[in-house]
C-alpha cells in the first residue's frame, strides 16, 4: 500500500532566485536528454558529464584524469569507452593527465544552459563560460546516490524525480499528474509512466487515486524512505547555495 500523502514532509516554498535555480537544474537534464537517442539513456553518461563539466564551466579547471580514476566506482571499461567517444568526437583535447574543452562541447553547454536558464558569463581563457551556481555540482552528486540505489537507473528517471521535487517545493499540494509530468518534462504518457513506476517499484515515489477523476493518479516523492531523504537534503544544500 502506497504511503499516504498527507504524511509527506513538507517544507517551506523557495524564494523566486531558488525557484528558478531548481528548474534550471530538471532543465539541464531534460535538455541533455533531448539530444539522447532512447528514453533509456543511461544516467551514468549524464553523471560522467557532469564530472568534467562542472570541473569546465563552474571552477574554470582543467580535469584531472587519475583523480577521475580513483574516485569513480564506475568500471574503467566504461571509463575508457566515454572518453575515447569524446576524444575522437573532438570534444575533448587532453595534455598529460588534464582534459580541457574543446569549442564544439564549449558551445553545446553554453546553449543548453540557455535554454535551460542556467546563469553564466563569459570568460577569458580555455574554457570561455562559467556558470553561476553549482548546477552541475549538483545534478553528479544526485546522480550518484541514484545509481547506488539501482545501476541502470535510466536519465528519464533522473527527469522524472527532479519534476516531481519541483512539485515538492513550489506547488500545493505537493503532487503531480501524469500529464502535469508529461508537460513538464516534453515526455510522452507511455515513456512516464513506464519510469513513475519502476520509480515506484524502487519506493523511491508513491502514487494515490485522484479524488475528483478515478482514471488518474497523483504522483509524490516517497520521503518517508532515507535515500529519498539524503536526495532531499541535497536539494536543500542547492537551494541555499543558490540564494547566497
Amino acid at each position: 500500500m502506497s504511503p499516504s500523502l498527507d504524511n509527506q514532509v513538507r517544507i517551506p516554498s523557495p524564494s523566486a532566485h531558488q525557484q528558478i535555480a531548481l528548474e534550471a537544474l530538471t532543465n539541464a537534464a531534460v535538455e541533455f536528454l533531448g539530444q539522447m537517442r532512447t528514453s533509456k539513456s543511461s544516467l551514468r553518461v549524464w553523471r560522467l558529464k557532469c564530472l568534467y563539466t562542472a570541473d569546465f564551466f563552474e571552477a574554470n579547471k582543467p580535469f584531472n584524469v587519475k583523480q577521475f580514476r580513483t574516485e569513480t566506482e564506475h568500471s574503467l571499461e566504461f571509463i575508457q569507452r566515454s572518453l575515447t567517444k569524446s576524444l575522437t568526437a573532438g570534444r575533448i583535447y587532453q595534455i598529460q593527465n588534464l582534459w580541457y574543452p574543446r569549442e564544439d562541447l564549449i558551445e553545446t553547454f553554453r546553449s543548453i544552459f540557455n535554454r535551460a536558464g542556467v546563469p553564466f558569463s563569459e570568460v577569458d581563457g580555455p574554457f570561455v563560460i562559467k556558470i553561476a551556481n553549482q548546477n552541475l555540482t549538483y545534478a553528479k552528486l544526485i546522480s550518484d546516490v541514484l545509481l547506488a540505489i539501482n545501476p541502470r537507473h535510466t536519465l528519464t528517471q533522473y527527469c522524472v524525480e527532479l519534476a516531481l521535487w519541483e512539485t515538492h517545493y513550489q506547488r500545493a499540494p505537493h503532487r503531480a499528474t501524469l500529464g502535469q509530468l508529461a508537460t513538464r518534462l516534453n515526455l510522452n504518457k507511455s515513456t512516464l509512466s513506464t519510469a513513475l513506476w519502476q520509480l515506484a517499484e524502487l519506493k523511491q515515489v508513491s502514487s494515490t487515486q485522484h479524488q475528483e477523476d478515478d482514471r488518474q493518479r497523483l504522483w509524490v516523492m516517497n520521503t518517508s524512505q532515507d535515500s529519498v531523504k539524503h536526495r532531499q537534503r541535497l536539494l536543500d544544500s542547492y537551494l541555499h547555495s543558490a540564494s547566497s
